[in-house]
């Protein structure tokens, strides 16, 4: 199941309006099965999606990753505690500077640690 949907990735045509379906069209979590193997499960430590659409449990597991606090957290990312929450829940997503650094920090996590 597919939790965020982006409008270029649910797409319709003609045919498929008048009976009322719209196809979901993302490839943004799909892996190789070479790498992975059959289990049907993602590699350890891969992140997927895009930032400002990223999952609340990507942020979560990231937050984790970093063994961080809410508060440490936040304060790596320059922002309050309470945006931090919002992403966690789903409520907002991450934007602007804090887009951007996750953005970063997703493959290099070693710099929020750092700076």
């Amino acid at each position: 199941m597919k939790r965020t949907k982006m409008p270029g990735t649910i797409t319709a045509t003609e045919e498929s309006i008048h009976k009322g379906v719209a196809h979901v069209s993302d490839f943004g979590m799909s892996k190789s099965l070479q790498m992975a193997g059959l289990s049907g499960m993602s590699m350890t430590g891969n992140t997927a999606g895009t930032p400002v659409f990223m999952p609340p449990e990507q942020i979560i597991n990231f937050k984790s990753s970093l063994n961080a606090s809410l508060g440490v957290f936040a304060s790596y990312l320059g922002v309050s505690k309470a945006a931090v929450v919002a992403w966690e829940y789903g409520i907002r997503q991450p934007s602007g500077a804090a887009r951007k650094l996750l953005s970063i920090a997703r493959k290099n996590p070693e710099i929020l640690v750092a700076a």
